[in-house]
């Protein structure tokens, strides 16, 4: 699935112990509601990426085994002990898990695609090939050039260990990642004015 939201009013993507209030809580509690999950551990659950508090994202991408209306087709298993028929799909259509999901949702969150996993296995975040950031800021005084000469710094493969969590349970190992473009871009401006 794949998530949009302004997270102004969040302690960030990620649910932490303790943390409060989530873009994740909101979205499992959506999932419980529909219930479209059981729960949390048996769904299979990954995200690509997280976002800090107040952050906002869109296109952060998730995996999840959610419940389906249809018994075959792409992605779709049945679980351990289902004694169905194992061809029933005629006149069915999946639910619309945007529109349900949305339901559900704060206005501030939106599932705004989804699609089933090329294979039973996917993970949104171990079967990532890259991931794109962009960050919106008011311009103020900051000195663009310096931010070009240090952005173009980061271009290359590097070892980045002291920037990542250490996930070795997870089976993250290497923390060498290849950054292949860095752009500062003035949005907005006009001379005289606030900028962007």
């Amino acid at each position: 699935m794949q998530v949009s939201y302004l997270g102004w009013n969040y302690l960030g993507f990620a649910t932490q112990e303790d943390s409060g209030k989530t873009i994740e809580s909101e979205l499992f509690a959506a999932l419980l509601q529909t219930k479209l999950v059981e729960d949390r551990a048996g769904c299979n659950y990954h995200r690509c990426g997280r976002t800090d508090r107040g952050v906002s994202g869109t296109g952060q991408v998730i995996s999840l085994d959610v419940r389906t209306n249809l018994v075959s087709g792409a992605a779709v298993f049945a679980q351990e002990g289902y004694s169905g028929p194992e061809d029933d799909t005629e006149g069915k259509t999946e639910i619309d898990f945007c529109s349900v999901l949305n339901r559900n949702l704060p206005d501030d969150i939106r599932v705004t695609a989804w699609a089933p996993a090329p294979r039973l296995d996917f993970s949104a975040r171990f079967d990532c090939d890259s991931r794109s950031y962009k960050y919106y800021f008011p311009r103020g005084n900051l000195n663009i050039a310096a931010m070009e000469r240090a952005g173009q710094r980061l271009l290359g493969t590097h070892d980045f260990r002291n920037l990542c969590k250490m996930d070795v349970n997870n089976g993250v190992v290497s923390f060498v990642r290849r950054i292949d473009s860095v752009s500062i871009n003035v949005v907005g401006y006009e001379e005289g004015g606030a900028g962007a």
